[in-house]
């Protein structure tokens, strides 16, 4: 036995009625839920297990709040992932209509100024769904004109801008041309193959050179062309590939994102979504605000977790010390999350308080007697030292403490501890004890006649276990 102890403690997931509170099961809006808590604890001086399961319920809540929002904007996306295709490929489109009249301009003025004239939108400015139908609906009638128009100059390519066109259009239309045969079989093969496995969109950024191999007759110029066209494809065939990988680890990601309120994780979400329907790249500055805003939610969920057992290590030592008798004033929170001091008594210890130092960073905890006093060369009172050593130390006093906080869910592991009289009791100034908490005790000494304990203090009563 000993005046002074030093344990370890813990407190483990923190409980709502046997439900963990758990990084992903009531996922922490509990950094919202943690500020309450700690405000009603300051307010209250604990919080219950009644209010902590209304707070358990109102996160639970928010948490459906926001998943249902999450959901809403996923079904939005995909709600205008055709619009978003066919805007693409229309915009495709006006760019290579731009692209052909640019190459037949030296041949043919008068067309290359009527294409110019109908002034293609080369994209969609405004993405929202009630945008993607306007940009539709006056970009079509403006690329039919042009493939018209393309159709009384270059027949090749005018055949594979019609066939493309009459792809992206959703009005009926006269079967397209398919335009003169290609001269070299070879070539003619690599076309009809290219055409074949590309998307609209991508067969018109390739629609000029193809449409220059189809009408081309010399072997040279078919070997060169052919070579760059296949240079093309295979840039186009990695983009998609790339665009595939991305749209999968978008929503790998989309998945990692915490049901929790703030870090920008809402508009994260809905790029992720974006990109993970091909609609968006998955960019390096993406990744990394993705990766920060998981690291600081995380961060803060732990921060959350750590508070809220703090406030749990709080309740159980307060009720714990005022069911078996303690005066105490002033213990917070903090006192497990940013260490300090705090100082507890019974009922008839006079100036002699028990001093708790906690070290949160090592989990330890040093429960040692202390006498208060305003006297700063005070004489030893080496005989009561000894009564009240003797009292802390008994079966009903720290012992019982420590079994208590067991009891009621604080790991506690006993670290060192030092013989009755191997120490002398440390004296404190008084200030160093809370006020209130000296008042407390000056009156009991005032009401008993007493400036200190004159006989051995009456043992601390049996407190009730809590489950």
């Amino acid at each position: 036995m000993s005046a002074s102890a030093t344990v370890g403690y813990s407190i483990g997931g923190y409980t709502f009625s046997g439900a963990t509170l758990a990084a992903g099961a009531v996922a922490l809006p509990a950094i919202a839920l943690v500020a309450y808590a700690i405000h009603r604890s300051n307010q209250e001086g604990s919080v219950g297990e009644a209010a902590l399961e209304a707070l358990k319920a109102d996160a639970a809540r928010r948490i459906g709040e926001l998943e249902r929002q999450r959901r809403a904007q996923q079904e939005a996306v995909e709600a205008t992932h055709s619009l978003r295709e066919r805007a693409r490929d229309l915009a495709a489109l006006a760019r290579a209509a731009r692209k052909e009249a640019q190459r037949i301009e030296a041949e043919h003025p008068a067309l290359a100024a009527r294409l110019a004239a109908l002034e293609l939108p080369e994209r969609c400015e405004d993405t929202s769904a009630a945008g993607l139908e306007a940009y539709i609906a006056r970009v079509s009638p403006l690329i039919r004109t042009a493939s018209e128009e393309l159709g009384k100059a270059s027949a090749a390519a005018a055949a594979l801008f019609a066939r493309k066109v009459a792809q992206a259009s959703d009005a009926p239309q006269a079967p397209a041309p398919a335009g003169p045969p290609p001269a070299d079989p070879q070539a003619a093969a690599l076309l009809a193959r290219i055409e074949a496995r590309c998307t609209i969109a991508e067969a018109a950024e390739l629609a000029p050179l193809m449409g220059a191999l189809a009408v081309e007759r010399n072997p040279a110029r078919i070997a060169a062309l052919s070579s760059e066209l296949r240079a093309h494809e295979q840039e186009l065939m990695e983009r998609r590939a790339r665009r595939e990988r991305e749209s999968a680890e978008a929503r790998e990601l989309v998945t990692k994102l915490p049901p929790v309120e703030g870090f920008e994780l809402e508009k994260l979400h809905h790029q992720l979504l974006l990109v993970a329907a091909g609609e968006a790249e998955l960019t390096e500055r993406l990744r990394s605000s993705v990766r920060f805003a998981l690291e600081e939610s995380a961060r803060a969920m732990r921060e959350a977790q750590r508070e809220l057992e703090a406030l749990k290590a709080k309740e159980i030592l307060e009720s714990a010390l005022q069911d078996l008798g303690y005066e105490t004033e002033g213990i917070s929170h903090t006192l497990f999350t940013e260490g300090g001091v705090a100082y507890f008594q019974g009922e008839a210890w006079g100036d002699y308080f028990v001093r708790l130092k906690v070290d949160p960073n090592q989990q330890a905890a040093n429960f040692g007697l202390v006498r208060a006093t305003g006297e700063p060369h005070a004489q030893r009172a080496v005989k009561d030292d000894l009564v009240m050593e003797n009292e802390w130390c008994s079966a009903s006093g720290r012992d019982q403490l420590l079994e208590v906080l067991r009891d009621r869910g604080m790991k506690v592991d006993l670290r060192k501890v030092f013989d009755i009289g191997a120490l002398p009791v440390e004296l404190v100034k008084e200030e160093s004890v809370p006020k209130a908490l000296r008042d407390k005790a000056a009156a009991r000494r005032r009401a008993a006649g007493q400036a200190r304990p004159a006989q051995r203090p009456k043992a601390m009563r049996q407190p009730p276990k809590k489950s």
